[in-house]
């Protein structure tokens, strides 16, 4: 069943992942400090005053949430959120919100992400307001209604929300829960370059990040890569880590800027050094193809594993293969299994295919065709076209399965419709 898969393969360039999704309040390094200051102070509980006990609650959230100082629990955030957020506190609400929108410490409930955005937006938040309008947009958690999204993204923009302006420059120039007006589309076009312009043109990494965002995504105003560069540079070169990881990727690609491996391996550092998943597993890319810097497997283990620490599946994945190949570290199956099984557990695909190869030859686990097929086929079902056909063969041959030639035809011609040799050699033997 042995087969030739690719070895390291880039993350996606264009993964959003990169773009935070969280509330502000709980991303903001502010945010924490204010959290750790409050609870190294060891408040008197029966001394505070109610708006002390909310903010308190609150604290003792955002500290759960991110696992300072105490254990990570998503489920004792949304109770500690909870309790600030009956009371009015509005970062609080707006953090239970997203809890219930994601599904993180509590099952996913749009309907209840939709009252506690609602509450925040009534007492102001624009973000909540955004939210709010995305949800009207899309129909999570209430009736589809551009009116109403049109009305709350209204809301945070005059508030100088640009994510809510960059909505109805789109929602006015097709006429979208309000007439066509290309004049008002452009109007708040204007206000989004005039708002980044201004903040990163007074020096704000963040906004300078933003603005290069903006400008190589085409978001409400034309895509222009080159004058990206120039705004990711002004936020790198400030220490900006995103920024930097995106100035990398542009030298790597050479979008707006000329191709320059040692560039891209430079900027692409300083984001890896700043604990960036995404760069630090372009990091371990680059020295294990020697890609603007010297060929290095061990360094590219050691930069992977951080990635991979931090939960991300590609880099699990690859660390996984590393540890099967003996590339950077000395060949373990039981490790590469485990790695396998941390990405393959998050829907990766080639981890899936991999973990299925190591259970069909009994490599770092106990030989389970049957296991083997489990991992084969959910693979198979997101176009593994390896998995596809490998599927196919132990259905032929009924091993892990029942015997099914009828199974066996179906599944190599799908890894034969995308071009995958062996499936179609054993798909003219199967008739």
């Amino acid at each position: 069943m042995a087969d030739n898969h690719d070895l390291l393969i880039l993350p996606n360039r264009g993964d959003s992942s990169i773009v935070l999704s969280e509330p502000r309040s709980i991303l903001a390094a502010r945010g924490r400090k204010d959290a750790l200051s409050l609870i190294e102070r060891k408040p008197n509980l029966d001394s505070l005053s109610p708006i002390e006990e909310v903010e308190l609650n609150y604290s003792i959230g955002v500290l759960c949430y991110v696992g300072e100082k105490v254990p990570k629990d998503y489920s004792k955030s949304v109770l500690f959120f909870g309790k600030a957020a009956e009371k009015g506190h509005v970062r609080a609400q707006l953090c239970l919100a997203m809890m219930y929108a994601t599904g993180l410490g509590v099952p996913q409930d749009h309907t209840e992400a939709a009252i506690w955005l609602r509450r925040a937006a009534e007492q102001g938040s624009a973000e909540a307001q955004y939210g709010l309008g995305e949800l009207y947009e899309k129909g999570h958690g209430v009736p589809i209604d551009f009116v109403q999204a049109v009305f709350w993204y209204h809301k945070a923009a005059e508030q100088g929300f640009k994510d809510a302006m960059g909505k109805l420059t789109i929602f006015y120039s097709v006429g979208k829960g309000v007439s066509k007006d290309r004049a008002e589309a452009e109007d708040w076009i204007r206000k989004i370059k005039d708002l980044n312009h201004l903040a990163a043109s007074r020096g704000d990494a963040k906004q300078q990040f933003e603005l290069g965002e903006e400008l190589y995504w085409g978001r409400g105003v034309q895509k222009d890569y080159l004058q990206a560069a120039t705004w990711y540079r002004k936020a790198a070169e400030q220490g900006h880590a995103d920024a930097q990881y995106r100035l990398g990727l542009l030298y790597d690609t050479g979008e707006g800027l000329k191709k320059d491996q040692e560039q891209a391996a430079n900027w692409i550092r300083k984001a890896a050094e700043q604990g960036r998943p995404f760069a630090q597993a372009s990091l371990s890319y680059k020295y294990y193809y020697g890609e603007g810097v010297q060929q290095d497997f061990s360094q590219a283990f050691a930069w992977c594993i951080r990635a991979a620490e931090q939960g991300l599946p590609w880099a699990q994945w690859s660390v996984g293969m590393l540890y099967s190949e003996g590339e950077g570290i000395i060949q373990d199956f039981k490790q590469a299994a485990e790695w396998y099984r941390r990405a393959a557990d998050q829907g990766y695909a080639k981890a899936q295919s991999d973990l299925g190869d190591l259970y069909y030859k009994g490599n770092g686990v106990n030989l389970d065709y049957k296991q083997a097929a489990t991992y084969y086929r959910q693979a198979a079902e997101q176009g593994d076209a390896y998995s596809q056909w490998s599927l196919g063969l132990q259905y032929e041959a009924g091993r892990g399965l029942p015997q099914d030639s009828e199974k066996a035809t179906y599944w190599c011609r799908k890894a034969a419709e995308q071009g995958y040799e062996k499936a179609e050699e054993d798909l003219r033997s199967l008739g």
